[in-house]
């Protein structure tokens, strides 16, 4: 329903193709009639140099069926070598291609994904242990005025929920935030297919990994909680003497 103006001519837009996170998401289809107007109207004001024959006279591509006994490969180098001016380029090693590179990086991220979440798990532990480690005295203390080991661990674990909440939401805006203002530059760098992700499909990863975050730093407090209540109040309380 939109108009949008090409070489001086309003074209109205019939339709909108999904994206695909390539360059063709920038792309105009339209029919050979029209791609034919479109080259005599740039040819008219002067816009295209290039182009000085007849624009119904003229072929950007041409499609080639090979014969029986013949390969792609052979067809496409023979053209390349003894044709001037003429590119001869498989699509379907090109889109291959294509698929193969999208393969290769999606299991490289993939790993390097699960890499960082066994290192975030590792480092949640080690810190929490140190948290607790740092405060043996202090709950020896409340050890002494009467708490129980149960709820010990639970003022542990509400202290590293509050903390795994600001971590985690802080982190959370600040990547999608990153996401959001340098998408563009993120998919020039990468020269592949690259589409952000919806605002649903955003803020469902924004919420698992909340959720991923409370879960790792409460098992991580148990853990270090556990280890703590184990230990006799009256030697961490020698401990710091």
């Amino acid at each position: 329903g939109q108009s949008i103006k090409i070489y001086g001519k309003s074209c109205k837009v019939v339709a909108r193709l999904d994206k695909t996170g390539t360059g063709f998401d920038t792309a105009i289809y339209t029919t050979n009639d029209n791609i034919r107007m479109m080259m005599a109207d740039a040819q008219a004001l002067g816009i295209n140099q290039k182009l000085t024959d007849d624009p119904d006279t003229v072929a950007s591509a041409v499609y080639i069926r090979v014969q029986d006994g013949y390969t792609p490969e052979q067809v496409a180098n023979n053209i390349n070598v003894h044709v001037r001016k003429v590119e001869a380029v498989q699509t379907r090693s090109m889109l291959s291609g294509v698929s193969d590179s999208l393969v290769a990086m999606t299991k490289v991220f993939r790993n390097l994904m699960l890499l960082v979440c066994v290192l975030c798990v590792v480092i949640l532990f080690i810190a929490f242990g140190m948290m607790t480690g740092e405060r043996r005295n202090e709950f020896a203390l409340l050890r002494m005025l009467g708490y129980s080991r149960k709820r010990l661990m639970a003022v542990v674990m509400e202290e590293s929920l509050i903390v795994s909440l600001m971590g985690a939401g802080l982190g959370v805006m600040v990547g999608g935030a990153v996401v959001c203002l340098f998408s563009q530059a993120i998919a020039a760098q990468l020269s592949l297919p690259f589409m952000v992700p919806s605002a649903g499909i955003t803020v469902l990863i924004g919420i698992i990994s909340l959720l991923a975050t409370h879960v790792t730093c409460a098992a991580a407090s148990v853990w270090s909680a556990r280890r703590l209540s184990r230990t006799d109040t009256g030697i961490l309380m020698r401990e710091g003497h």
